[in-house]
């Protein structure tokens, strides 16, 4: 499990190991420029033959000049482009030590393409407005370059906090963070922009944690133990899953959804859908048990026994997707939240008919609750503009878990799983899964892990990166754009074998 951090939290821990543990910034400044140089020589050594460094104003432009004079103590040929004539005590410190011996420009001008390696050190993790000006042009020519581009801290012109490109950002090939991970590393753009990231220790020591982590294999494969020979379908639970109308049938979709839950362990999987629709369920689906349920004219309809009957038996239940809206709808619901005593999953249309009705049926409830919405179900739910959610989508996710008692999935390019005390960040996917039907198959692939732990936040984090793992190899063996919701569920079995293998 790597544990990510805030970037003022980082800040903060540069001042406590400064002040407190009264270490000079002066040398945390050279174990920066060496574990920079250490990277270049050992993944970018033909590429450092004639190297440009860009430089700015802080302490990432420091950075910057202690890389060009070990560099140049170590026969490299290198020029610094100093963006501004200003500079912190530090980054002072490290420009005059290097004045007199590297060819620095002021000149952005210059040609970029005769450098086959450039080191961006323009702006550090604190970058909060637009990038304009001469900073934006330095980065235009930086991306524009034929060069290797490698990033100090973070891509300059992302934001550290919450990985939103401001107005220009450089597109690195590697990044290299110091200290520790950013969130800014990991959301929004983060991903188009970073390419590889390595992290490496400086010396700064953490005085406190934000409780905000990306998962690895090893910690997803503790719910895939090995099963005993002595097992039936019994010891591995039941999933019920309710969707389905006339207006929005898919039913291909929620049957998959079915499918995913099986693939990934269930040991019964009961599709629930409208009694007048079961012929086309019937011909999509032949692994799952199938429950009529009341409906009008294709429309589910209110029946307390039917609900009854699965609140007895059923371990997860999950609803919403092609639910389709209605007062009766959210009914079901609602009577779901306060007579089921295990774990429900809201998804799709499970959620818009809470945020079209009252959101209190969040607070009155007797399971546990997972909520799975993408931006604009969240939008609906929290009344914030995508926007602003965006802007901080960890504490706004946080906030709305907190206060409702939910886990929360904020599904997007990199998804978002809290309890409003613990994060997770799940950075597997791939553009490949921006379809219909992705989020229906992430629905089973969660209840799946539902029945496997009764850590609720664990198991939703683990499902999301089960499922994302299954789009990154369908991303690879298919193409971005021809991937099908079939497709994702063909790949889960590989995608559980390499968890399984530790690949």
């Amino acid at each position: 499990m790597i544990e990510i951090f805030r970037s003022d939290s980082v800040r903060a821990f540069d001042s406590y190991t400064i002040n407190n543990l009264k270490v000079d910034e002066l040398q945390l400044m050279d174990n920066a420029g060496q574990v920079i140089f250490n990277h270049i020589k050992k993944y970018l050594t033909n590429y450092a033959k004639k190297t440009l460094i860009v430089c700015g104003m802080g302490n990432n432009g420091g950075d910057g000049y202690c890389l060009a004079k070990k560099m140049n103590e170590n026969g490299f040929d290198v020029t610094v482009l100093r963006i501004k004539n200003r500079f912190t005590s530090s980054s002072l410190f490290y420009y005059n030590e290097i004045k007199d011996i590297v060819h620095i420009s002021d000149v952005i001008d210059i040609d970029f393409s005769e450098y086959s390696l450039i080191i961006d050190c323009i702006f550090g993790t604190g970058l909060s407005k637009v990038v304009d000006g001469e900073y934006e042009k330095a980065i235009e020519k930086i991306n524009d370059s034929n060069a290797f581009i490698l990033s100090v801290d973070i891509p300059s012109g992302l934001n550290g906090r919450n990985g939103l490109i401001m107005g220009a950002s450089v597109k690195a090939d590697h990044t290299v963070s110091l200290g520790f991970l950013k969130t800014g590393l990991y959301l929004n753009d983060a991903k188009d922009v970073c390419g590889r990231v390595f992290v490496y220790d400086i010396g700064i020591v953490k005085s406190f944690s934000d409780n905000i982590f990306v998962l690895e294999n090893s910690d997803v494969r503790t719910l895939f133990p090995k099963r005993k020979n002595n097992t039936h379908k019994g010891d591995n639970k039941k999933i019920a899953i309710i969707g389905g109308s006339k207006t929005m049938m898919g039913a291909s979709l929620i049957c998959e959804n079915a499918s995913s839950a099986l693939i990934c362990g269930a040991g019964y999987s009961t599709l629930c859908v409208p009694n007048s629709l079961f012929p086309y369920y019937a011909l999509k689906e032949i692994q799952s048990v199938m429950k009529l349920m009341s409906d009008f004219s294709g429309e589910l309809t209110f029946n307390k026994k039917e609900l009854d009957e699965l609140i007895n038996t059923q371990d997860v239940i999950v609803i919403g997707m092609g639910l389709g809206i209605s007062e009766d709808k959210f009914k079901i619901i609602k009577y779901l939240l306060e007579n089921f005593k295990k774990t429900v999953l809201i998804d799709a249309d499970g959620l818009n008919n809470i945020s079209m009705n009252d959101l209190s049926c969040l607070l009155n409830k007797g399971c546990k609750v997972v909520l799975t919405p993408h931006i604009k179900e969240f939008s609906r739910l929290t009344q914030k503009d995508v926007a602003e959610i965006l802007e901080n989508p960890i504490d706004t996710a946080k906030d709305f878990a907190s206060t409702y008692g939910v886990t929360l999935v904020l599904k997007s390019a990199v998804s978002i799983i809290t309890d409003g005390e613990k994060v997770f960040v799940n950075e597997k996917g791939s553009p490949c899964m921006a379809k219909a039907g992705s989020g229906d198959v992430l629905s089973g692939v969660i209840g799946s892990m539902l029945l496997k732990t009764d850590n609720v936040l664990f198991a939703s984090a683990c499902g999301c990166y089960v499922n994302g793992l299954s789009g990154e190899i369908c991303a690879e063996t298919i193409n971005e754009y021809s991937v099908l919701t079939t497709d994702l569920v063909k790949a889960l079995p590989c995608a559980i074998s390499n968890i399984i293998d530790g690949i």
